[in-house]
């Protein structure tokens, strides 16, 4: 019937929109931008989520006001824009064309041959003489003093390095997912996102009918007030995420992972107050709280992702990455469950009942909120360990 047809379609356009992401917020960004900057470029990214929220609403009142399937049909509307201008204006460097830290694991560094002359006919010459190589020009990361010693001295030409690198295939998808799933670090932070998406994906399912229930607020206050946080509060947080995590990272591996900790540590106790608070507006304001430091972990972890990953793996790990961000929905069920089984009985002004969430979320969220805070811990001490310098 017509549920079914729905679904069908939905499951299609979640596919492809989960396809698309994970190509286009890791790899080709991370293709594109220097190392140095990488985390803020992502977060500027990761930034345009909230931006859509809100978009979303509007789209909403113009569906009051017509007709659902007109709305949908606006939404599309900006794609089909911006379609051929991103086909004409962005192009795809490869996985090589990277900063000059991207040769960071064992892997990546047997790839590169020694850096040759700053002559271009010499480069051209080792291009004719081998079709299994090619010219790159790989730009120095500013971050690097002994690289710009270098450049400075004029041993090495100062808009990037001339490298003749071999173009080998992708690895096949089993040894891809074998080297992937033994490496500690990647290890780590799988398993640390997927609980790290299960808090978020139990907030955004749960988050509006908790203010309904419990503090009884009205629906167009509720509309207004999640407008304010998470448009506003999701992108300050994104680009402040972003920002502290390029700069942390110059003095140190770890400094996205560091955000990241800190991120979910200050995330648990204004989310446990947004829950428990005795009013709505101590409520809303510690909500607010909570996505001003609690949405700045994601360019900082994408950005993670990318750095501890091979550049030729880089679209598979983002690919896992969103396997891990599918398996964070099943919170709202679990919250579902449990305000099912444990949640106390509340009663409106008309004389409604309703099963309390309070404790459910407060279980699912702070719980998963918890487990992520620990994994991100291990890895920082995990890419401390593994990642050279």
């Amino acid at each position: 019937g017509i549920n079914a047809e729905y679904m069908g379609w939905r499951w299609g356009c979640r596919m492809q929109s989960h396809d698309c992401a994970s190509l286009r917020r890791g790899p080709l960004i991370t293709d594109l931008f220097p190392t140095d900057i990488r985390a803020f470029v992502l977060s500027a990214f990761s930034a345009m989520i909230y931006t859509g929220q809100l978009f979303g609403l509007l789209i909403g009142i113009l569906s009051q006001a017509t007709h659902w399937r007109i709305a949908f049909a606006v939404l599309g509307i900006p794609g089909l824009v911006l379609a051929l201008p991103f086909y004409l204006t962005v192009r795809d460097p490869g996985h090589h064309s990277a900063t000059f830290h991207d040769s960071q694991s064992e892997d990546d560094t047997k790839l590169l041959p020694p850096l040759l002359d700053h002559d271009p006919s010499k480069a051209s010459e080792c291009n004719d003489s081998d079709t299994s190589t090619r010219m790159v020009r790989v730009s120095i990361s500013t971050t690097d003093p002994a690289v710009r010693q270098r450049c400075a001295s004029g041993s090495l030409p100062p808009d990037g390095i001339i490298m003749v690198l071999p173009d080998p295939q992708s690895p096949a998808l089993v040894e891809a997912l074998r080297h992937l799933f033994t490496l500690p670090p990647f290890l780590a932070l799988f398993f640390t996102s997927t609980f790290r998406f299960m808090s978020g994906y139990a907030i955004g399912a749960w988050i509006q009918v908790f203010l309904r229930r419990k503090h009884q607020l009205a629906t167009h206050t509720i509309a207004l007030s999640m407008i304010i946080i998470t448009c506003g509060g999701g992108v300050v947080a994104s680009y402040t995420g972003g920002i502290v995590a390029d700069r942390w990272s110059i003095s140190s591996r770890g400094g996205k992972a560091f955000v990241c900790i800190i991120s979910t540590a200050l995330a648990i106790p204004f989310m446990t107050c947004t829950l428990l608070a005795p009013t709505p507006t101590l409520a809303l304001l510690s909500l607010l709280a909570e996505y001003l430091v609690g949405e700045s972990y994601i360019g900082p972890a994408v950005a993670l992702l990318q750095d501890i990953t091979p550049p030729s793996m880089r679209s598979l790990s983002s690919a896992l990455y969103y396997v891990a961000s599918s398996m964070g929905g099943l919170s709202p069920l679990l919250v579902g469950v449990l305000n099912n089984s444990i949640g106390d009985t509340l009663t409106d002004s008309a004389g409604n009942t309703f099963a309390d969430p309070t404790f459910p979320m407060l279980i699912v969220i702070v719980g998963c909120y918890t487990l992520s805070l620990v994994g991100y811990c291990v890895t920082a001490v995990l890419v401390l360990r593994h990642v050279p310098t």
